[in-house]
């Protein structure tokens, strides 16, 4: 079996999306469509495959899209392939509410399709690897984990969508659900968020562009989450602390387990100095084994949900002055 995949939407991410698939098993990418057809010609040309301005378009031909578009977009897209019977890769954030999360996962259900999203954090092999030790119990029950990610985002680099709180939604969703999501993958289920968000930046009149998440999850364990994109170092610190011993990462390649007093151990993970490369392909090649097998997503439509509620309420509670608990599953 080969999987027909349309491409929808021929930007940076696209073109990772179709260097993740370039000679995967069971797949192929047969369409690309954006409405700068310039930018379809030159994707598809590099794929074999055929372009098109509107993805309506592209339908007929595929069994599969990956929707690698703004997320202001995402809703409306994923609504219509889905009803075509479509399955759908949509790369995050989901969306820029929950009820369009929400109508995207009813019709994908309705249709009998599989649904992904993209948070690509869940496919690095760094990341599976501590999550796979905090899941077997090498720390301990979990105390604290956090995510600290800071890096200037140019604006006379980047696209013009990203300068429009409308069409961006917020750094929050847009640059931070990363983090909010691996926190919450380590973590647990989501109770209470306290946030933080400021919108200072000259360039970004009305997006954030620095945050802070406090987060209580279920299991007991306390979250934090911080960043920015306004600072011109760059600066990202991970980990997590449990009862019996810690998880530090400052590294692509490796990490250091430390437990009950012992000294620490560097950890050293395969493929870790090119996560992202390494990331994308395997999420891509998961996605296309679930349709295959007919089996369920590492990232569900859920999984996307879930972090765009948490990424909504630390802005929410940000604006609002209060804490925010988070809606039951």
């Amino acid at each position: 079996m080969s999987i027909r995949i349309g491409m929808i939407g021929a930007g940076g991410i696209a073109h990772s999306h179709a260097q993740g698939l370039a000679g995967a098993e069971g797949g192929r990418i047969v369409a690309v469509a954006d409405p700068i057809v310039e930018r379809a010609t030159e994707l598809a040309q590099s794929c074999g495959a055929r372009a098109f301005a509107d993805y309506h378009d592209l339908l007929d031909l595929v069994d599969a899209v990956w929707i690698c578009t703004p997320q202001y977009l995402h809703h409306e897209q994923a609504i219509a392939c889905a009803r075509a019977g479509k399955h759908l890769f949509v790369e995050k954030p989901f969306a820029l509410s929950v009820p369009d999360c929400q109508e995207i996962i009813d019709a994908a259900r309705a249709a009998g399709v599989k649904l992904a999203v993209g948070q690509v954090f869940h496919f690095y092999p760094l990341f599976q690897e501590v999550q796979r030790r905090i899941e077997d119990g090498a720390i301990g029950d979990l105390i604290t984990c956090w995510s600290k990610r800071y890096a200037r985002l140019p604006t006379e680099l980047t696209a013009p969508w990203r300068l429009n709180v409308k069409q961006i939604g917020s750094y929050v969703l847009e640059m931070q659900i990363h983090e909010l999501d691996l926190v919450t993958w380590l973590a647990g289920r989501p109770l209470t968020v306290r946030g933080a968000v400021t919108r200072n930046d000259p360039a970004f009149p009305e997006v954030d562009n620095s945050m802070s998440a406090l987060i209580t999850y279920a299991g007991g364990c306390i979250g934090e989450v911080s960043g920015s994109w306004s600072p011109r170092a760059r600066f990202s610190h991970r980990g997590a602390i449990g009862t019996h011993g810690s998880i530090i990462i400052s590294a692509w390649d490796h990490f250091r387990l430390s437990v009950d007093g012992q000294e620490d151990q560097r950890i050293a993970v395969s493929g870790g100095d090119a996560q992202f490369t390494v990331g994308i392909r395997a999420e891509d090649q998961h996605f296309l084994r679930c349709i295959e097998r007919d089996e369920q997503p590492a990232v569900p439509g859920e999984a996307g949900l879930r972090a765009v509620a948490l990424g909504l309420a630390t802005i929410a509670s940000s604006d609002t002055n209060t804490v925010v608990t988070l809606a039951a599953e």
